[in-house]
């Protein structure tokens, strides 16, 4: 049961990443989480190895070098809301280092 709850929050954490690079606009970036999403996915592995492949590309992405998901950032005009959207994004990826790693 502990790796259906797992598998099933890694799999809305990185949804929610994937939906916000799309909104922003970072297609290449969105495809990388997309590899995570289908390791999370894929019926003929058992889920406790599904984790742990999808750790296994998310880690990959966390070391990628400049221009990968540690340096990504959103940009608006007001604060407020850049800080708001930015905040959310952070929730997601600081979810998924403590799920993953």
């Amino acid at each position: 049961m502990e790796h259906v709850t797992k598998a099933a929050r890694v799999h809305e954490h990185l949804l929610s990443l994937w939906e916000i690079l799309r909104r922003e606009q970072e297609h290449s970036l969105a495809r990388l989480i997309e590899g995570a999403l289908a390791e999370i996915a894929d019926e003929d592995l058992v889920l406790s190895a599904r984790v742990e492949q999808a750790g296994v590309v998310w880690r990959s992405l966390l070391r990628s070098a400049r221009g990968g998901l540690a340096d990504f950032g959103i940009w608006r005009d007001d604060e407020e809301e850049r800080l708001r959207l930015n905040g959310e994004f952070q929730r997601h990826i600081a979810a998924l280092e403590s799920l993953l790693n």
